[in-house]
């Protein structure tokens, strides 16, 4: 790979686009860890302007025209483990791949439950939050109405990115 593509990779990534609710799953994360009594630490704004950007590598090497939850969620563990610094906690006197494999044990903990606000359960794609900042006609909505093809071209498209419609 040459100096060339590797600058055109990084500025791909950086280009690829990140959606508010993703920004606030990042921070919910990071805070996560903050409060975490099991933690004494905390993920810096570097910390987690690392992950948001590693999420970006993820979403760009898996081809998404988005960062996804999914692409968080992939980034988390190795972004933040070696960020998680030793302080006065109950690991303080583990060695250090017995402490290592806690800490990892502890942040799959918190990925699991700081959900994003995308949740597929089996067929169905479910929004926990949803903020619509101007008049917007909410897809299921839109759908009802529209003619067959349009729903198979739009369902096509959830399908090619990996997700499910009802």
């Amino acid at each position: 790979m040459s100096l060339e593509q590797v600058e055109d990779w990084q500025q791909k990534v950086k280009s690829v686009p990140v959606s508010d609710p993703i920004f606030r799953y990042v921070i919910r994360l990071c805070d996560a860890i903050r409060n975490h009594t099991e933690l004494d630490t905390t993920i810096s704004n570097r910390g987690a302007l690392a992950l948001m950007q590693m999420s970006r590598a993820v979403a760009f090497l898996e081809e998404h025209d988005a960062v996804f939850p999914e692409d968080v969620k992939r980034a988390f563990i190795p972004a933040v483990l070696h960020r998680i610094e030793r302080g006065d906690n109950d690991f303080e006197s583990d060695n250090s791949i017995r402490r290592r494999s806690a800490v990892r044990l502890l942040l799959e903990e918190l990925l699991d439950s700081c959900r994003s606000s995308v949740i597929e359960d089996g067929d169905d794609l479910i929004l926990t939050h949803m903020y619509i900042e101007r008049c917007l006609r909410p897809l299921n909505l839109f759908l009802r109405e529209s003619t067959p093809e349009l729903v198979e071209r739009v369902r096509g498209i959830f399908r090619a990115r990996g997700l499910t419609t009802y």
